[in-house]
């Protein structure tokens, strides 16, 4: 008897995502009710995106969005923008020519 193909990670259209999964297994997802109410859903709204850590994405759905904020890159980046931030609020710049006056 032989192993069956796993596959490490299927990702439906419908949105679901399996995991160590058998071709079998996938077979029973797509033949299921859960796939079919997902495709008989409506399609979500597709827009474009300009996230506040400065990443531009093109025709996405909000659960796309929602996955890059929640993800570390995005947060990292954020967090590096806030120290910026305080940092600017805290340093001011020198006028020029208070820097160059001489004592008297």
């Amino acid at each position: 008897m032989s192993k069956p193909n796993w596959v490490a990670e299927y990702n439906c259209v419908c949105g679901v995502t399996l995991k160590s999964v058998t071709p079998a297994a996938i077979d029973s997802h797509l033949k299921g009710r859960r796939h079919a109410e997902a495709i008989a859903a409506p399609a979500p709204d597709f827009q474009d995106y300009t996230c506040d850590c400065g990443r531009k994405m093109y025709h996405v759905k909000q659960t796309q969005i929602d996955q890059h904020r929640a993800g570390r890159e995005c947060r990292e980046k954020l967090a590096s923008l806030r120290g910026a931030a305080v940092l600017d609020s805290v340093v001011e710049s020198v006028p020029r020519d208070y820097a160059f006056q001489e004592e008297e």
